[in-house]
């Protein structure tokens, strides 16, 4: 083999494991499992976020918190081959303590009981509260009371080949700002998710990760499998996407939740089919907003070329309202969200003076609306309808109460309410729940904005993709070229 071939070689799978690398890189980046959290769990500053302390700031007067780090048991795995498990866990629980008693401004009366401790006073508290094994921290207001075990707390990894277990992690700071805030509400506020007609390919086991977002903002949120009336006792309905028309006894329901003015998160993709698409509308109409027919779709900047339609359909943050209370925050701070499977929304000339309206999320020029064909271009031609279009709108009553009567918010694609995309997009739906009840001045129950991971803006990806695609072999090929060259002299 002659040098210049083997040279030639040489500088080609140079080239092809650097662009292999940079694409594991970006798959990394890409998946929420995979991102560091900056926040009380992983920065080990021991200090309780902000949306913690507020939440313990509003608790009422009298009320206590007790932690109970009793001798763990010498059968627990967890203690085996010397392992430092619950000595790590018990020193940050020591420390929350602490940070529990001073952010709460006198209002939590904390006990802290440990090997240390009397004997009888720890044996004591433990009778009172009904203590069982593996239960760590007990909040209580009145009567009412949360517990939190060792797993809810803490991510450990099991002991394996004679090696000790580790602690991996631990998420004191969520699990007490979701306790204070569940036990600060006199009464939950009741959330109706349609499960009934779930989009194509979901179960109800699909829900859990939306239900479990709910619970920790401190609402109760249960799957149901026909659409409730008005006067159930709910709250708020949310319906998560819808595969079929509605039976008639569910649609004589959504009308009147609608004429009652009750709160609605209504999430329908570019699924859903046209005779449940056009009831909506219907219903809608006296609001003058409107689902459109077609699929989003949007040109993608980096050097390969791929226009995005089912998947991966960005809005920036120069695509939200900059003053509502849903999006000002995200706005703000430059997040961006990431939709799928979206049909885009519409004002139509239906609406009354009684309501307003107002877009949340839209796309500029960049994206289109693909029409209805058997066979579609997913290209834009010259007559495709262009952005900028709405994909969540947001309409209630010109003179609102306040209280999330008369609310409603559309948003063009369901699948921000599953799976990822939820992990993505969770801090956009929990806000919209929050301004459907009426609390959009409380508290998130969420990990505070400016701690997030980081997740690369669209420019950013196109940027990373350019380089990984172009930059980065051409920079090899480059190099082999001036190698090659200088050894010829």
């Amino acid at each position: 083999m002659s040098r210049r071939l083997r040279l030639g070689l040489l500088v080609l799978t140079a080239g092809l494991a650097a662009t292999a690398l940079v694409l594991l890189v970006l798959t990394a980046l890409a998946r929420p499992e995979l991102r560091f959290r900056w926040d009380f769990a992983g920065t080990s500053d021991l200090s309780l976020s902000e949306r913690t302390a507020a939440a313990l700031a509003s608790l009422p007067e009298g009320s206590r918190a007790t932690f109970l780090l009793e001798r763990p048991d010498p059968r627990d795995p967890l203690t085996w081959n010397r392992s430092a498990v619950y000595p790590k866990a018990y020193a940050v629980l020591r420390v929350a303590a602490e940070e529990v008693r001073i952010r709460s401004h006198g209002r939590v009366q904390v006990e802290v009981f440990d090997e240390s401790s009397p004997p009888v006073e720890a044996a004591a508290a433990a009778s009172r509260l009904g203590h069982k094994p593996g239960q760590l921290v007990y909040l209580e207001v009145g009567d009412k009371r949360r517990v939190l075990r060792f797993e809810e707390l803490f991510r450990v990894e099991q002991p394996r080949n004679q090696e000790p277990a580790r602690l991996l992690g631990h998420r004191v700071d969520e699990a007490l700002g979701d306790a204070a805030l569940r036990l600060a509400r006199d009464e939950l506020p009741r959330i109706a998710v349609f499960a009934g007609l779930l989009p194509a390919g979901l179960k109800r086991e699909d829900l859990r990760p939306l239900l479990a977002l709910l619970a920790a903002e401190g609402w109760e949120a249960e799957p149901v499998e026909s659409i409730p009336g008005p006067d159930e006792g709910w709250d708020l309905l949310l319906v998560p996407g819808q595969r079929e028309p509605l039976a008639t006894a569910d649609a004589e329901a959504a009308r009147q939740w609608l004429e009652a003015g009750r709160p609605l998160f209504l999430a329908l993709g570019y699924l859903t089919p046209e005779p449940a698409q056009r009831f909506w509308n219907e219903r809608l109409a006296p609001r003058g907003v409107s689902f459109r027919d077609g699929l989003v779709c949007q040109r993608f900047r980096g050097a390969t070329g791929v226009n995005y339609c089912a998947s991966h359909i960005a809005v920036p943050a120069e695509g939200m309202a900059q003053d509502h209370p849903i999006t000002a925050a995200l706005r703000r701070d430059r997040r961006w969200l990431e939709i799928g499977a979206a049909q885009a929304l519409s004002y139509t000339e239906s609406g009354t003076a009684e309501f307003a309206r107002e877009q949340l999320l839209w796309l500029n020029g960049e994206a289109w609306i693909e029409p209805e064909e058997l066979s579609p271009a997913f290209q834009p031609g010259p007559r495709t309808p262009r952005g900028p279009f709405p994909v969540a709108l947001a309409t209630s009553r010109w003179q609102d109460p306040g209280d999330g009567s008369g609310r409603v918010v559309l948003s063009g694609s369901a699948t921000i309410l599953f799976g990822q995309q939820l992990q993505l997009d969770r801090d956009f739906v929990a806000g919209a729940v929050r301004w459907l009840l009426g609390e959009e001045r409380a508290e998130s129950g969420l990990v505070a904005l400016a701690s997030l991971p980081f997740r690369p803006t669209p420019e950013q990806h196109a940027r990373l993709a350019n380089a990984a695609i172009l930059a980065l072999p051409g920079c090899t090929f480059l190099i082999g070229l001036l190698v090659l060259w200088r050894r010829r002299r």
